[in-house]
């Protein structure tokens, strides 16, 4: 049992070493067994580590392999094998391979429910990863149930304002934005921003999501000086959080000189484009891709002056 307890803290320490990784799923092959819980951890890290390398294919190989064969010796309802098939189905969603995704995420949320029952974290989890890929393939309307009940679930497992159910407040609100109920989504945003900032407080990081999110019901509504608000206030909570390391070239700053250029306020979203191509020219050079559409961005700008 030492030992056991032992190898799993080495485990955690290896997470971001693939080389060391892979010595560890030999190691616990040999000490523990192939289907040792240890063996099965390590192996799941493994292509969880593959998988933040973008090399999901070698990461679904390794679980493909070991997947069927660990579940006839162990049975289905292992919680080792249980967290393998969960990355299973992030890594199908990663390749797009969304009904593979629906498939398996499916799965995994009846064997958690089964095994641990709906109030345990990672049934609620998984109930969560299958609302927001019904979300991501735009079935607003099935993903609903299973945010809404995340959500509570979230709620009555932690509390009203712990991080995890902020989180699934603001998964919510974005799968209502994007189905249309504008009314719906925009109370509970004001609900998620009220309760990020009685959590962390005003003009926090954290809360970064929810001023996006009433950004696009802002937008949705077609108001137009609220929208601009917002998008600038995203902006300026990136550039607190970064400081010297926060660049022009930022997703937010990106999507505000967008929204500039899309409400004929041209003179600004000019200066910006203008300073991410010079930041990107900086960084990558006149010639990279990257750079070479900022200018035919900023170029296209210039003509409207």
């Amino acid at each position: 049992m030492a030992e056991q307890n032992k190898f799993a803290v080495d485990l955690e320490v290896l997470a971001s070493s693939e080389i060391l990784l892979r010595d560890a799923v030999e190691r616990s092959n040999v000490v523990f067994g192939e289907f040792g819980d240890l063996t099965l951890k390590a192996t799941a890290m493994l292509a969880h580590n593959l998988w933040q390398q973008d090399r999901t294919p070698e990461a679904m190989v390794i679980l493909d392999d070991l997947l069927p064969r660990a579940e006839r010796e162990l049975g289905l309802d292992n919680s080792e094998i249980l967290n393998m098939l969960s990355m299973r189905g992030i890594l199908y969603s990663r390749a797009n391979m969304l009904a593979e995704a629906e498939e398996t995420y499916i799965e995994v949320y009846r064997r958690f429910s089964r095994s641990l029952g709906e109030s345990d974290p990672k049934t609620i989890t998984s109930m969560l990863n299958l609302g927001m890929l019904y979300h991501r393939l735009g079935d607003y309307e099935r993903a609903d149930p299973y945010l809404r009940q995340g959500l509570e679930a979230r709620e009555r497992l932690y509390n009203s304002h712990h991080p995890t159910t902020l989180r699934a407040l603001a998964n919510v609100v974005l799968n209502l934005a994007n189905s249309g109920d504008t009314e719906g989504a925009g109370q509970l945003a004001e609900e998620y921003l009220r309760r990020c900032e009685e959590r962390f407080g005003p003009d926090s990081i954290d809360c970064v999501q929810g001023v996006i999110n009433s950004a696009k019901i802002a937008q949705a509504k077609g108001d137009v000086e609220l929208e601009g608000s917002l998008l600038r206030q995203a902006v300026e909570l990136f550039r607190q959080e970064e400081g010297s390391d926060f660049s022009v070239d930022h997703w937010t700053v990106y999507r505000l000189a967008f929204f500039l250029t899309t409400n004929d306020q041209h003179e600004e979203a000019y200066q910006l484009r203008n300073a991410i191509l010079a930041d990107r020219t900086e960084r990558l050079g006149p010639e990279d891709p990257s750079t070479l559409t900022a200018l035919n961005n900023t170029a296209i700008e210039l003509r409207k002056l």
